[in-house]
């Protein structure tokens, strides 16, 4: 393609378009992405933030590092823990993308690890190794649906919203 000015020739920009200053593009990639991270970074400061409130004191740092089966099979049983990671791991799926989901996985495994860390010192809350059992669960089941959804949506070919209707093909002239 030739160059004229700062577009390419043959390049679709409807005539009335203002032209895009130069770095514009890559400056409002970067804003989105921004504004994609936004949710996931303020639930999660705020979860660890509300995780590690002392309204009854605070104490010398405890951890139980017991795994057993009974202990575990309770953790379980923890809801509250699940759908929260769940929604952690939508956002965290949101700021990152489909592509790296693993990447969004950790983010949101990090989150439970700081939701424990955070509570060692506060009076009442119990922190546990074992608490991070429902997080993993609850985030590798998201994780899997995501993917069941993103496959669905591949084989059917729908990548998203589109402004412009794909025009069908004009009749081919041996007919």
């Amino acid at each position: 393609m030739r160059q004229r000015g700062s577009e390419a020739v043959g390049t679709a920009r409807p005539w009335n378009a203002p032209e895009a200053p130069p770095g514009s593009e890559g400056r409002r990639r970067t804003a989105l992405a921004f504004a994609r991270a936004v949710p996931f970074v303020v639930l999660a400061a705020a979860s660890i933030w509300q995780a590690g409130r002392a309204s009854a004191g605070r104490r010398s740092p405890r951890f139980d590092w017991t795994l057993d089966l009974a202990v575990a099979t309770r953790a379980l049983s923890k809801v509250p823990h699940m759908k929260w990671m769940v929604v952690l791991f939508l956002l965290a799926l949101l700021a990152v993308g489909m592509a790296r989901a693993g990447l969004a996985a950790v983010l949101t495994v990090a989150v439970g690890v700081g939701w424990e860390v955070a509570e060692t010192t506060v009076v009442g809350h119990h922190a546990a190794l074992v608490d991070l059992l429902p997080d993993l669960v609850a985030v590798l089941a998201a994780w899997l649906v995501a993917a069941a959804v993103g496959a669905a949506r591949s084989r059917t070919g729908r990548r998203g919203i589109t402004a412009v209707p794909e025009t069908p093909a004009p009749p081919s002239p041996d007919r």
